[in-house]
């Protein structure tokens, strides 16, 4: 929405806006595929680099709006807050600029010129900042501070008067297993220095997805460990722990992260196997597991379930005979899509129609408006087939 008044006005209580080097643009960045979204890095830095700022903001009305020439073209826009923030930022984009320029430029200045002054301190330059928070912006939550420096070096802040008589800060790296005790910081004139050295131990290709929690010196209570499978008959059916201490394992497997930062079991070289131990009531059971085998490799993988009173209700037995023609076809898999435990059952979603991200629906046949080629309202024509001609499903 292009309205500098409407955004004035609507700030606090919308997150669809056009960039604004200042007040930012709240995006949606998933990891689970929504979207097309895998990346729990990108999901982690489009947090602390982008939302987090702009909750800040938005946690208070704005009540005035400031511009004045700042020089190069550019043009310095500052907003005051009802709770008292003032935050600027300087900028050449325009209503007027071509989009596919609007983005990057602002990214850009944001990392240049932005900044945010809060209760007689400034909590935020460029990408950096040392944000004061409390849960929806009240005295109900737990005082606290978000940190987050994407360069890792060392720096200085002067903290909020609501700060300045704290002794020390302890301070917590923000993880996917939850807080993690770094160090205590000593807050000497107002002022805290937060070294470098809280990046040790975090690659510099992770920093710009790392955060950090600042706490006055009486720590935080604890956090309880989560119950990983909770309402499911599984023990950390996602590995989320980190550990396999709800299986039992023979030869080598462990805990890793995938390219996109989801925990996975490997199983190394050699014989290996995971197992759990459940208790199901009288009933009939599906179960599936997600498997992958290195490109180029080949292993043998074997599913199966066991115990008292377990009898195999069903299997996808696959056809010895693999010599399949066009008048002799094969069955090697069946599904009637009515009864699958996940997903398309056996089949996965390719690329096709430059859609990675399906909406899955039991379509009826209605040629040629469900299949291959026909015309769509936008006169472009349908990549796939919506259901199969032969069965009208």
């Amino acid at each position: 929405m292009n309205s500098q008044v409407i955004r004035f006005v609507d700030n606090a209580n919308k997150d669809n806006w056009n960039p604004n080097v200042v007040l930012g643009y709240p995006q949606i960045v998933e990891f689970e595929g929504w979207t097309g979204h895998q990346d729990q890095d990108a999901f982690y830095r489009n947090i602390w680099s982008n939302n987090l700022p702009s909750k800040f903001l938005q946690n208070s009305r704005i009540m005035r709006y400031d511009t004045a020439d700042a020089g190069d073209g550019k043009t310095k826009h500052t907003y005051t807050f009802a709770n008292g923030t003032v935050a600027s930022g300087s900028t050449a984009v325009t209503a007027q600029t071509e989009a596919s320029y609007v983005v990057g430029t602002i990214q850009a200045d944001m990392s240049s010129s932005r900044e945010f002054v809060y209760d007689g301190a400034t909590v935020l330059r460029g990408d950096s900042y040392l944000l004061p928070w409390k849960d929806n912006g009240t005295s109900a939550g737990a005082d606290r501070l978000y940190y987050y420096n994407p360069a890792g070096t060392a720096t200085e802040w002067t903290l909020t008067k609501s700060y300045q008589g704290v002794g020390s800060l302890a301070l917590y790296r923000l993880t996917d297993q939850g807080r993690v005790k770094v160090t205590d910081l000593a807050v000497s004139g107002g002022k805290i220095t937060i070294p470098a050295s809280v990046y040790d131990g975090v690659a510099e290709g992770d920093r710009d997805h790392t955060a950090f929690v600042l706490v006055p010196e009486n720590a935080p209570a604890a956090v309880s460990t989560p119950a990983w499978g909770a309402g499911t008959v599984f023990a950390d059916p996602g590995f989320n722990s980190g550990s396999l201490s709800g299986y039992t394992t023979t030869g080598s497997v462990s805990v890793v992260k995938d390219p996109h930062g989801d925990p996975v079991a490997q199983l190394g070289a050699g014989k290996a196997s995971l197992s759990q131990e459940m208790t199901l009531n009288a009933g009939t059971y599906q179960g599936s597991a997600w498997v992958q085998i290195n490109d180029g490799k080949t292993r043998k993988v074997t599913i199966s379930a066991s115990g008292d009173g377990v009898t195999s209700a069903g299997s996808q037995q696959r056809n010895g005979d693999l010599g399949a023609t066009r008048d002799k076809p094969v069955t090697t898999v069946f599904e009637d899509f009515e009864n699958i435990a996940e997903g398309w059952g056996p089949f996965v979603k390719g690329d096709a129609g430059n859609i990675t991200d399906p909406r899955t629906v039991l379509a009826s046949l209605n040629a040629p408006y469900t299949q291959r080629g026909g015309v769509l309202p936008d006169r472009s024509r349908k990549a796939t087939d919506d259901a199969m001609r032969d069965t009208g499903r």
